[in-house]
C-alpha cells in the first residue's frame, strides 16, 4: 500500500511536474548566464609571416581584435593580460610566377597562457583578410626638410651622415620610393661661421602613403653651414694714373678708362663703385725718355676681393723731359 501510495504521488499530474523542472532549470541557467562578469579586452595581434614576405596593405585596421570574457568573478589585471590573439600565416609563400597573394579569412586564434577554461571567450571578430608580397630592399638617399631662411648673403651648405638609408618594405611600395626624409630643419638657427648639427627622425614624407616600409635606422645626422654668397661682377670706368716715375720725366697717354672683373662675397660687392679702384702704373724701370709699353696694375679696396681680369692689360704711355 505505501509503495502504491508512492507512485500515486510521484505520477499525479506528471506534465505539469516535467515542465515545472524544466522551468525551473532553465531559470537556473537564466540566473547563471546573467551572474556571470562580462569583460572587454583589447588585444593587439600578432602577425607572424615567411620572413619573405610582408603585407601590403597597412595593418592599422586590422591590428587589434577585442574580446569579451564571461567569468564567475572580476579579472585581475593580471589574468587579463594572460590572453593574446595570434594570425599565424608563416606557411603562406610565393611561387615563381607569384608577386603577391591574397589570404582571405586567415583566422584569429585567442589563446590564454593560464590554460585556463573556466570562462568563456566572444571574440569581436574571428578572421582578417589582406595581401601578402615579396619583401625586398633598397638603399635610397635622404633628402633634407627645411623651413627659414639663410641671412642676406648666406646660402646653406646641408649635409646628412649617412647621405643613403637601406630600407625594407612590399616590392610594389619600394618601386615607388626614390628618396626619404628628414623632418623639417630651421634654417633660422643656423649662424655664419659655425656648424649646426643635429640629429633628425627619417620619414617618407608629409602624406606616409607607403605602409609597412621599414628603415634600416631611424635618424640622421644633419650638418648645416653657412657659407657666403661669391659673387663676380666688372667694375667700369676706373681712372687710370702712372706712379713712381723719374721726376725729370712726365707722362702723356690718352685719356682711357679701365676695368677689372673681381669675385667676392655678396656683402663685400654690393657697396662697391668704381672710385673704390684704382689702376696704377708703376714706372720705376723708366730712366728716359721714349714711348713704353707699361701693365696695369689694380689697387683694391678690401683684401678679401679677388681679381679675375683687368682691360685693357697694358696701355703705351709717352715719357717726354720735364722743361
Amino acid at each position: 500500500m505505501k509503495l502504491e501510495k508512492f507512485f500515486k504521488v510521484i505520477f499525479n499530474n506528471l506534465p505539469a511536474k516535467i515542465i515545472s523542472i524544466l522551468i525551473a532549470f532553465i531559470l537556473f541557467l537564466i540566473y547563471q548566464n546573467n551572474s556571470k562578469v562580462e569583460t572587454t579586452i583589447s588585444l593587439p595581434i600578432n602577425f607572424i609571416f615567411n620572413e619573405s614576405l610582408i603585407p601590403l596593405e597597412s595593418l592599422d585596421k586590422i591590428k587589434n581584435v577585442d574580446i569579451k570574457v564571461r567569468s564567475d568573478r572580476v579579472l585581475s589585471e593580471d589574468e587579463k593580460g594572460d590572453f593574446y590573439a595570434t594570425v599565424d600565416l608563416s606557411h603562406v609563400t610565393l611561387n615563381d610566377i607569384e608577386t603577391q597573394k591574397k589570404v582571405k579569412n586567415a583566422e584569429i586564434k585567442i589563446l590564454n597562457r593560464s590554460e585556463r577554461t573556466d570562462f568563456e571567450v566572444i571574440p569581436s571578430k574571428t578572421s582578417v583578410s589582406l595581401t601578402l608580397e615579396k619583401k625586398v630592399m633598397k638603399e635610397v638617399p635622404v633628402f633634407v626638410q627645411s623651413s627659414g631662411r639663410s641671412p642676406y648673403g648666406y646660402r646653406e651648405e646641408i649635409t646628412t651622415f649617412p647621405g643613403s638609408v637601406v630600407i625594407e618594405g612590399p616590392q610594389s611600395v619600394l618601386m615607388e620610393v626614390d628618396k626619404i626624409f628628414t623632418m623639417p630643419i630651421d634654417l633660422a638657427d643656423a649662424k655664419p661661421k659655425e656648424t649646426l648639427s643635429l640629429n633628425s627622425l627619417l620619414t617618407l614624407g608629409t602624406d606616409n602613403k607607403f605602409p609597412n616600409v621599414k628603415f634600416a635606422i631611424d635618424e640622421v645626422v644633419v650638418n648645416v653651414r653657412l657659407m657666403e654668397i661669391i659673387e663676380t661682377r666688372r667694375i667700369d670706368n676706373i681712372s687710370i694714373t702712372v706712379s713712381n716715375n723719374p721726376p725729370y720725366l712726365i707722362p702723356k697717354y690718352n685719356d682711357v678708362k679701365g676695368s677689372v672683373a673681381i669675385s667676392g662675397s655678396l656683402l663685400e660687392l654690393e657697396n662697391i663703385s668704381s672710385s673704390d679702384f684704382f689702376l696704377v702704373i708703376y714706372a720705376d724701370e723708366v730712366n728716359k725718355p721714349g714711348v713704353y709699353t707699361l701693365a696695369l696694375n689694380v689697387v683694391l679696396p678690401k683684401k678679401n676681393i679677388k681679381v679675375l681680369d683687368i682691360s685693357p692689360k697694358s696701355i703705351d704711355v709717352t715719357f717726354v723731359e720735364k722743361e
